[in-house]
């Protein structure tokens, strides 16, 4: 399963927005499991292999009313470690399956539980970044050339049909 996306104008959209994926932020299962509600908040996120966690905007984590499980610290742009909220959320991606045309509707969804860092500014493209982490599970294709992207999932965690 894979999650297409396209970003114009080529090549520069890639160059200055950067691979951008939509999804929904979620409650992560266990804390649904413990009774905690669950929530869905629509996120746009930019692939980051640079960044070696995933994150998401304080600002996000606090109209949600999240609280930190933790902070740790991490070496950021500055090069110098900083404090960072670590919240317990789920990442809901859609996905098609691999023959798919990429301007096709997601037809399923995968999703991460992760420990999601909190990240202090906002950018006015993306409420986040989908770090390593993330893409260590997965296949990440770039094409620049025609402005394309691709983030494929060979084994799911969890998924769901689509309605």
């Amino acid at each position: 399963m894979r999650h297409w996306g396209h970003v114009d104008p080529v090549p520069l959209g890639l160059i200055h927005v950067g691979p951008i994926v939509g999804g929904l932020l979620r409650a992560h299962a266990v804390a649904q499991k413990a009774g905690f509600p669950d929530f869905r908040q629509p996120i746009r996120m930019m692939v980051d292999t640079g960044a070696q966690r995933t994150l998401v905007h304080d600002d996000i984590a606090t109209k949600l009313g999240l609280v930190p499980i933790r902070f740790d610290n991490v070496v950021g742009v500055s090069g110098k470690p900083e404090s960072y909220p670590v919240y317990l959320l789920g990442l809901e991606i859609g996905v098609s399956p691999r023959a798919a045309t990429p301007s096709a509707p997601a037809s399923a969804t995968v999703t991460f539980g992760a420990e999601i860092l909190g990240m202090p500014s906002a950018a006015p493209d993306h409420q986040g970044l989908i770090g390593r982490d993330v893409l260590a599970h997965a296949k990440f294709y770039y094409d620049g050339l025609n402005g394309d992207f691709s983030i494929e999932f060979p084994r799911l965690f969890s998924t769901g049909t689509k309605p």
